[in-house]
């Protein structure tokens, strides 16, 4: 998959040590690292960020491209200049989307309807000698993986790699891995019956890869849910990746409390 590269700032030379790659314009990496310091309130509301000079020493950058970094910002409703006083934090990043769940394979399929997918990278892969029994497969055997990106209001919030075994994946097409909810195309395309699913939900470092795509900074903290779906009898038949920009998306948890003819009060924990 590739991508053209926006140009940076003229005269930079690499950038401080918070810049993790020179794949990425300066300007833009540095906009995320400003943005992120916004939002987790180190610069709060009405705050004065440092001048265009302060910026260039603490991050080793051109002023042209601490200007672009700003000039983006702003664009965003993040920021306001005003000259001769500063600049100055006049928003937050809006928070989006929350994913809604509710326990089922519905809510699971639901959440790929509500948003658009672009469709980044499908090819065949061989499925990973640790995985193999998992897949219940044999080594050598093949996997289709496919790299997607979910918008909400246009912006990117979620980096996806789904993989199934090459006996489905064959039979999706580009127009479906493009439509969303590729459950409900196995579902209602394919007749296959859903079964169970598990989830493993866990903090991670952005690489370079889909730092790029979620347009956030090469590793900033990002949420990752691995999934485990399968068929009515068993049989594995997807291992989706969902990597979620954190200062868009959340998981909100409500403990119900129910009670029992024994006088206990459990607590059962519903997503949302």
């Amino acid at each position: 998959m590739s991508a053209p590269k926006p140009p940076g700032g003229k005269g930079d030379k690499g950038g401080g040590p918070l810049f993790a790659s020179d794949r990425v314009p300066l300007y833009y990496q540095l906009a995320t690292i400003l943005r992120e310091k916004i939002t987790i309130g180190e610069y709060g509301l009405g705050a004065r960020l440092p001048t265009e000079a302060q910026l260039v020493s603490l991050y080793g950058v051109s002023r042209i491209t601490v200007r672009q970094a700003l000039a983006n910002l702003a664009k965003e409703g993040l920021i306001q200049r005003a000259a001769g006083k500063g600049t100055f934090v006049t928003g937050r990043p809006e928070f989006t989307g929350t994913l809604q769940m509710d326990g089922s394979m519905n809510g699971l399929i639901s959440m790929g309807l509500s948003t658009t997918v672009k469709l980044l990278n499908v090819r065949e892969v061989e499925v990973q000698p640790g995985e193999t029994g998992l897949w219940g497969l044999k080594a050598g055997s093949r996997l289709v993986r496919a790299e997607r990106l979910r918008y909400y209001k246009d912006k990117p919030y979620c980096y996806i790699v789904n993989r199934v075994p090459w006996g489905i994946g064959r039979r999706i097409s580009r127009k479906a891995w493009s439509s969303g909810s590729i459950l409900k195309f196995i579902r209602d395309d394919l007749q296959i019956e859903l079964g169970d699913a598990d989830a493993q939900v866990r903090a991670t470092l952005a690489d370079v890869t889909f730092a790029r795509w979620l347009e956030i900074r090469i590793g900033a903290p990002v949420l990752l849910v691995e999934y485990s779906i399968r068929s009515g009898d068993g049989t594995l038949l997807e291992r989706p990746s969902l990597y979620y920009r954190s200062d868009l998306h959340s998981f909100n948890l409500q403990l119900r409390k129910q009670e029992r003819k024994n006088g206990e009060t459990p607590w059962t924990l519903q997503e949302s």
